[in-house]
């Protein structure tokens, strides 16, 4: 069956009329009839008819409409994809991802993944998980690294794979004058920067600060971790942010991490793409897994097979 002539019959019974269907499509309603008439030739079926002015499917054309919108919606899709491969070149890989992941951690993994491809281009995009997860279903990028938390029902829609796992740490300078406290009397009694009431993070901080009964000063909010770690910087002062922003973030070199108890908060960190992704796509993926895994994001070396080249 020709695609036109699936799409004027949907048209038609949508509209109600050949001359409502011809002004939506821009045909002229002889056209029209000539397309359902050719697909009541190949079916040897009857699909339409008009009883006081008014359209009815007969049992053949109530088949053929469900049978005509799944596959228009099917052939739209593969279209786009197909097109979308022919507009973004093979050797590009347009990430967007959540800000501090794309801030703390995707920078290192792309020049590591870029130090034996010059052929490759990899615009990163930083900012809110819905942004990273609206440009990926815009077709404005080919992959979005984000929590699983935020990920919610897009997980259904696209290829999901877990990348890395992260826990939140409370952290202080170094030559702190209290670390000779317990790590519970420390974060009592110095002042606290945490991210606003309504992060995941701050929830379960103050939760875990009701279950062991402690009263904490959070002084400063921040969104940024970079904000956090200033205010730790500046002084006495306990921040608490993921893992992996203590080893990857400059200036961090001057903090340490103070062992709360029972402090366990952990996020899952997923890469989400097309079911049929850009091939580079895929290879990221796997790289950005063996990176995370190797130790790497926890202050130590990457192994020698992760450095392209012997190099970063």
């Amino acid at each position: 069956m020709r695609i036109d002539a699936m799409k004027s019959f949907v048209r038609v019974v949508e509209a109600g009329s050949y001359a409502a269907a011809a002004e939506s499509l821009f045909l002229s309603p002889t056209t029209l009839h000539g397309h359902v008439r050719s697909l009541e030739t190949e079916l040897g079926a009857k699909l339409v008819v008009f009883t006081r002015r008014r359209l009815q499917l007969t049992r053949a054309g109530s088949h053929l409409l469900a049978f005509a919108e799944r596959t228009l919606s099917e052939y739209e899709h593969f279209y786009e994809e197909v097109s979308g491969l022919e507009r973004v070149p093979a050797n590009r890989l347009r990430i967007g991802a959540l800000s501090s992941l794309g801030v703390h951690v995707l920078p290192k993994v792309v020049r590591m993944f870029l130090a034996d491809r010059d052929d490759v281009t990899i615009p990163l995009s930083a900012g809110t998980s819905g942004n990273a997860l609206a440009g990926l279903v815009s077709r404005q990028a080919d992959l979005a690294i984000v929590l699983r938390a935020a990920a919610g029902a897009s997980e259904e829609v696209f290829e999901s794979t877990e990348v890395m796992r992260d826990r939140t740490v409370a952290v202080v300078r170094c030559d702190s004058r209290r670390l000779d406290e317990s790590p519970t009397d420390l974060i009592e009694r110095l002042v606290v920067s945490a991210q606003p009431r309504d992060y995941a993070t701050r929830q379960y901080l103050e939760r875990w600060s009701r279950e062991n009964d402690l009263k904490l000063n959070v002084k400063y909010e921040h969104s940024s971790f970079t904000g956090i770690l200033n205010d730790v910087l500046d002084g006495d002062c306990v921040g608490i942010v993921p893992h992996y922003v203590l080893h990857t973030a400059p200036g961090t070199g001057d903090l340490r991490e103070i062992q709360l108890p029972d402090f366990t908060h952990t996020r899952s960190i997923v890469a989400l793409y097309p079911v049929r992704p850009n091939p580079l796509v895929a290879e990221f993926v796997m790289f950005m897994r063996e990176v995370c895994s190797s130790g790497w994001l926890d202050g130590g070396d990457l192994p020698s097979g992760l450095h392209p080249s012997g190099r970063c």
